[in-house]
Parts: C-alpha cells; structure tokens; sequence
C-alpha cells in the first residue's frame, strides 16, 4: 500500500488535514487528535487502547466535534476524518497502514 502523501506534495497533505481536522492540527490539541484517531480505528476499544477513562475518552471526541464540525458517527464524515487522520499519522508518531513512511509537517 502506498502511503497517502507519497504521490501528492506535503502542501497538499497539510491542506487536507487542516481542511478537514481544523485546530485538531495544532500541537497543543494533538490529544483530540490522537483520541479521534484511535475511535476511527476501533471505537470499541478506543478507551482501553488510549488508557483513558470511558468519560474522558466521549469529552475528547465532543470537542473533536466541535472544532472539526464533523460527526465521526456520519458515514462520509468518518469517511473524510479517517483520511485526514491517516495523512497525520506521522504527525502523532502512529505507524502507517502497511508500513511506508511519509515526512509531513502541518508547518509547509
């Protein structure tokens, strides 16, 4: 599997993440970020895997609604934040889907 920004400029990518995730980008919201990453991945075990309890875990994600305006529970919403979430994968230091790693900077 090729990763997602290994065939589109870094612009591209950062325009994408910021489109879609919004202030999720910013260094200091990474935990809303990361929450929202690993609820797309598994929502059933998103608590568990993020050692976080149940509660903190729902309060992350209302904010990632709020400042997204996105609802990860809407098909294509989840659709868009799951891909906007693989591009920032490395931002969050989480390895890619099949291995290719991807330089990217929410900075260029």
């Amino acid at each position: 599997m090729t990763a997602p920004c290994s065939t589109a400029t870094h612009t591209q990518c950062n325009s994408v993440a910021r489109t879609v995730l919004g202030p999720l980008v910013d260094p200091t919201q990474r935990h809303l970020l990361k929450g929202l990453a690993a609820y797309l991945a598994d929502p059933s075990a998103t608590a568990a895997a993020e050692h976080l309890h149940p509660q903190t875990l729902r309060c992350r994600l209302r904010r990632a609604v709020e400042l997204t305006d996105r609802d990860p529970r809407d098909p294509w919403q989840r659709l868009t934040l799951d891909i906007a979430c693989t591009i920032t994968a490395p931002l969050r230091g989480t390895p890619r889907p099949g291995g290719g790693e991807v330089s990217w900077s929410p900075t260029h």
